[in-house]
């Protein structure tokens, strides 16, 4: 009997925020800010804001229900992954940048002992997302951190 597979993207409402970790302070860590000799204190243009910080998300053209879908779609579950019965989350994070372009894409947590065959695929795949409409803070675009675990399972 052939085996086939099954591929379920928990997505964007459960675990998006992986870049939103609390220092000891209580603060996120991405809310540095530059004070000038002036002490006016202006906000770094490369900095990147986590969801939780953030007054508008970004979002992926067509909504979440378009983004799963493009994911489902272009994920090939590697051959030599699936017949060594190798399964589990890969979660991919990346940047939303100012222009909605999906930027520094890793991965955040992967699957062991499968030669990064299926930590490489969903690397792939995010990075080929179409542009997102950008986020905003203060009237301003900004860059927002995502996170995506992609799930590779098998089911007979």
């Amino acid at each position: 009997m052939k085996k086939q597979f099954l591929f379920l993207p928990f997505l964007l409402l459960l675990t998006l925020s992986v870049f939103g970790q609390k220092n000891g302070t209580g603060k996120s860590g991405a809310q540095d800010v530059i004070v000038r000799k002036n002490n006016a204190a202006e906000k770094d243009s490369s900095k990147v804001y986590d969801i939780v910080n953030i007054e508008t998300m970004p979002t992926y053209p067509g909504g979440d229900d378009a983004l799963v879908g493009f994911i489902s779609k272009h994920v090939k579950y590697p051959r030599k992954s699936r017949r060594a019965n190798i399964q589990g989350k890969v979660t991919v994070a990346f940047v939303v940048d100012k222009d909605g372009s999906v930027t520094d894409v890793h991965v955040k947590k992967g699957i062991e002992g499968d030669d990064d065959r299926c930590n490489n695929e969903a690397v792939r795949v995010v990075s080929m997302l179409k542009k997102f409409t950008p986020g905003i803070q203060n009237g301003r675009l900004v860059k927002v951190a995502f996170s995506i675990p992609i799930t590779f399972r098998i089911q007979n």
